[in-house]
């Protein structure tokens, strides 16, 4: 019972995430995005320690929430600015790479279960989503120039 919690709890505070934070993406896409990341980094490293199952839901209840602010943010972010011709190309872009995403994800994990246990495939997740906070910022200031970046100064 307590292992089919863990999907259960992640859907559903993704989903109380998206609905509540709807509004976010629109806000600072680079400061959601960062943040976004820290939270989902900080959730799975807690995951990887955690000492008991209770605690490792905690951080995957943390986990959820940073994660369900980033697609919405990226995808507002490729949509703002962009002319009517191109929108439909850049939402492609965006949902192509994160289905890419949700196709490589189980991979990854998998791979590093295999390689090195649970807590450091959660570990090598937590790696993951700080790579993505390191790098937001500067991929939203190269991708929008720097004098469209109205979203994304801190």
């Amino acid at each position: 019972m307590l292992a089919a919690a863990a999907p259960a709890v992640f859907a559903a505070v993704v989903a109380v995430t998206r609905f509540s934070a709807g509004r976010l993406a629109s806000w600072r896409a680079a400061t959601v995005l960062v943040c976004g990341a820290v939270t989902a980094a900080a959730g799975s490293a807690a995951v990887a320690v955690a000492p008991s199952a209770p605690v490792a839901l905690a951080g995957l209840v943390l986990a959820a929430a940073g994660t369900a602010v980033l697609f919405p943010t990226l995808l507002a972010a490729a949509n703002d600015g962009v002319g009517h011709a191109v929108r439909g190309r850049a939402t492609s872009v965006v949902t192509g790479v994160a289905y890419l995403g949700f196709l490589a994800g189980p991979v990854y994990v998998g791979w590093w279960a295999d390689a090195t246990g649970l807590p450091g495939a959660m570990g090598a997740v937590a790696a993951l989503s700080l790579a993505l906070a390191l790098a937001a910022w500067p991929v939203l200031r190269v991708v929008r120039g720097p004098t469209e970046n109205k979203g994304c100064t801190f």
